[in-house]
């Protein structure tokens, strides 16, 4: 690869500007909705059905749904998003703030991560 091109790819990753803000996870046969926040959406979705599909999530529930309904089974979705002029302007409170906000209008909803 040409070292411009290569430098246009690195300078177009760090300049993207990715989903932050509250994730789900919903069970397509029981309705069982999980919750949980990230900054980059895109990657979290890939991570956690890495973590899934190898049996190593530490939430016991959700991993016991994805075992017996499998990937197939489960619903991915961005519920809401924070704006932001820059990534740094969000934090872990503002994205937690969000998800517990989330988690209050729907009370069967859990979190991804215990």
């Amino acid at each position: 690869m040409q070292t411009d091109r290569r430098k246009e790819l690195r300078d177009s990753y760090k300049n993207r500007r990715p989903e932050m803000g509250v994730i789900a996870l919903r069970c397509i046969a029981t309705g069982e909705r999980f919750l949980g926040t990230t900054r980059d959406a895109s990657k979290e979705f890939n991570s956690l059905q890495a973590k899934l599909g190898g049996g190593g999530h530490p939430n016991r529930q959700l991993q016991q749904l994805w075992n017996a309904h499998g990937a197939d089974g489960f619903a991915f979705e961005v519920v809401d998003t924070l704006e932001y002029e820059q990534p740094d302007d969000v934090t872990a409170d503002d994205l937690n703030a969000l998800r517990e906000l989330l988690l209050t209008e729907d009370p069967e909803a859990r979190k991804i991560w215990k």
